[in-house]
């Protein structure tokens, strides 16, 4: 069977759960598999990370542009020649591309890796399958003109078959586009295979670990800042570190109300630096309100890291009893009291924690996730 996967999700996101997911399981597709990725070149860091399709970088981002180092205007320089040069923008080039493949044909099965229609006049008749990840902007931005919630219909009405990566989502869509069951499979995410604890310490000092996206209000960052200001009172040798972009002038404005300035870092990292830090985290923080799986909760799992878990969306269905839950929102909530408590267990408490979420673990594996995501390519494939 051969799948042809396009450009836009490695495009949209230089790191992210659904660009890793999407990498996981093209690395695990067994030989009987061919696939084509529509992408030249790349600043996904989990795609170039997997050197699957002999994908390249692409040498020259926001950060790079004429030198690594940040002055005025940079930003602004650089997208206004971005607009002009084909060669700055990836978007293009592997746009370009993509259509290319597709004209070309060779392929079964057509996956699009977010919600565009543009390959719709050049499927000649081929059939596409739709992942569906959460309905995040429906439940969240209420606007039915939103580009993303009109695509989706769109493309919902001519997928020859849909895949979510939780009940939670497959029930949503059922419940918002009134689609049939039957045009709907499950396909979990995989989790990473455990990893052992790393002497290499990348701090100095104890850690809660946040991982990912912050900027958008339902990620319930700053939320769950008001919420460990008065832990950080209390602990005040440890620290929160944050992966991904540099902090926003909102978050930054933020800490600095709160007096916690000096106690959240930052820190953009590869996937071996990010299980490290699991690895040596005090626990990791998932605040989100809105999730269609949550790979981080597996990957906390794998390197033996406690979760605390926002009780919300799919993270019950996805964790079980492997986690700490609490309770936040913009209104408040009990992460404090949960931490706390948990501080405050005995050593023998926590592993029982930790055996629970090593056993959850291996309920999800990337071949599992493989096996039903080839049957939902030969349901279509097959008719």
């Amino acid at each position: 069977m051969r799948v042809l996967f396009d450009h836009q999700v490695f495009d949209l996101q230089t790191h992210g759960g659904i660009s890793n997911g999407l990498v996981q399981q093209i690395s695990h597709f067994p030989a009987s598999i061919q696939y084509q990725l529509g992408i030249k070149r790349t600043n996904n860091v989990h795609l170039l990370e997997s050197g699957l399709g002999h994908v390249k970088p692409f040498l020259c981002t926001p950060e790079t542009f004429l030198t690594k180092r940040s002055f005025p205007w940079k930003p602004t320089l650089y997208g206004f020649l971005s607009q002009r040069i084909l060669q700055l923008r990836p978007w293009d080039l592997n746009s370009a591309y993509s259509i290319q493949l597709l004209k070309e044909g060779h392929y079964d099965v057509f996956h699009p890796t977010y919600f565009l229609w543009y390959f719709l006049d050049y499927l000649k008749g081929k059939p596409f399958v739709l992942t569906i990840h959460d309905l995040t902007p429906e439940h969240y931005f209420h606007n039915p003109a939103d580009e993303q919630v009109q695509a989706r219909k769109l493309l919902i009405e001519h997928a020859a078959h849909i895949i979510t990566v939780s009940e939670y989502t497959r029930q949503d869509v059922m419940d918002y586009y009134h689609v049939p069951a039957s045009r709907i499979s499950v396909v979990y995410w995989g989790g990473p295979a455990p990893v052992a604890r790393s002497g290499n310490k990348m701090y100095d000092f104890d850690y809660l670990l946040y991982v990912g996206a912050r900027t958008a209000s339902y990620k319930n960052f700053l939320p769950m800042l008001r919420q460990l200001q008065p832990f950080f009172q209390n602990h005040p040798d440890i620290k929160l570190v944050c992966t991904g972009k540099a902090f926003t002038e909102e978050e930054t404005a933020e800490m600095a109300r709160l007096g916690i300035t000096q106690q959240v870092v930052r820190q953009f990292c590869s996937q071996e630096e990010l299980m490290n830090l699991y690895t040596h985290a005090l626990c990791f923080i998932y605040p989100s309100m809105n999730e269609g799986f949550g790979i981080p909760i597996l990957e906390a799992y794998a390197a033996g890291c406690p979760v605390f878990l926002n009780r919300q969306s799919c993270f019950p269905e996805i964790a079980a009893d492997a986690a700490v839950y609490f309770h936040l929102d913009d209104k408040g909530g009990d992460l404090l009291d949960q931490l706390e408590a948990f501080f405050r267990e005995t050593p023998e408490q926590r592993r029982q924690l930790i055996d629970r979420q090593t056993e959850r673990l291996s309920y999800f594996s990337w071949e599992k996730s493989v096996a039903d995501l080839l049957k939902v390519y030969q349901l279509v494939v097959n008719g």
